[in-house]
């Protein structure tokens, strides 16, 4: 995966193909994708974490209140207490889940993906990280991205499809203004403003201050 400290130099640093995800949790950056967990305290140097397992991960999160990471395969579920560790879930998952987020406080999980049976959208909500039930989130079309911030929890997929929801049982459908698939999310304070920001597979690019409001 590619380093960079200045953000316009990149190294690439142990290499793996088909990784999917990345996100700094707990002092250390951890990556998944192919059939391998990957952690790092720095970017540089990289361990897999356990390799070859049977399938592939598509999304990880950590849930501070459980005190456990979980990674997401479609419908298979790893959790762990100390991202080294990895212990398959009889999750009783019948959607695909492809990434996931966790309320940092409210200690609950949204797991986000599509369904196959019916061609929609995923949503899938957790307190404990070992069971996923589903919740109704509206017929939706598939669902890529997510991201939390300014008290509230934001998804977004196909179509410029974008839901946003602060308990992950109620969700209300937000107008980002495009019709682009958004494949990436995050929020970030910015000079004392809170920013959402949005990346469009087309490489387009939008930005929000309150994930309701987006502009190009």
């Amino acid at each position: 995966r590619p380093f960079s400290i200045a953000l316009n130099q990149w190294t690439i640093r142990n290499y793996k193909p088909d990784l999917e995800r990345v996100r700094f949790i707990n002092g250390q950056f951890i990556a998944v994708g192919g059939s391998a967990i990957l952690t790092s305290p720095d970017g540089v140097s990289w361990t897999v974490r356990p390799a070859g397992l049977p399938v592939a991960l598509y999304g990880i999160a950590y849930n501070p209140v459980a005190a456990r990471y979980v990674a997401l395969g479609a419908t298979d579920v790893f959790t762990s207490e100390n991202a080294t560790s990895w212990t398959w879930r009889d999750a009783g998952i019948t959607q695909y889940l492809v990434n996931a987020a966790c309320e940092p406080t409210g200690g609950w999980c949204v797991g986000i993906g599509f369904d196959w049976n019916t061609n929609t959208s995923a949503v899938s909500r957790t307190t404990n990280c070992l069971t996923w039930p589903p919740i109704d989130a509206g017929t939706q079309p598939y669902l890529f991205a997510a991201t939390l911030g300014g008290g509230q929890m934001v998804v977004a997929g196909a179509a410029g499809t974008m839901l946003t929801t602060n308990d992950g049982t109620n969700w209300t459908i937000r107008d980002a203004g495009t019709s682009i698939d958004i494949r990436g999310l995050a929020y970030a304070i910015v000079n004392s403003n809170p920013l959402f920001v949005a990346a469009e597979t087309n490489g387009g690019i939008l930005s929000s201050a309150d994930a309701i409001t987006w502009v190009r």
